[in-house]
């Protein structure tokens, strides 16, 4: 789910800060984008200097800090009840 909303929102030409739990998690999310990106050159919905554009607006970190600027945080939780 936050690797969709992230994509949407990079593409949309927003700067995109990821902040996840693990740096394993966060290259998840790098790759999510990476895949979903390349399919969308693939289907020639964007170009590949766009795609590069939207890959340039991602940054992941795992510091809540890297927020403080923020105009928007978007909290993205698991469907977990206990985690909710």
């Amino acid at each position: 789910m936050g690797a969709g909303i992230a994509d949407v929102l990079a593409r949309a030409g927003r700067e995109v800060i990821g902040i996840d739990v693990s740096d394993t998690a966060a290259a998840r999310a790098v790759a999510a984008l990476e895949a979903s990106t390349a399919r969308a050159v693939a289907r020639e919905r964007i170009t590949e200097e766009e795609r590069q554009d939207v890959l340039a607006r991602f940054r992941t970190f795992s510091d809540l800090q890297a927020a403080a600027g923020a105009d928007l945080v978007i909290e993205v939780v698991p469907e977990s009840y206990e985690a909710k």
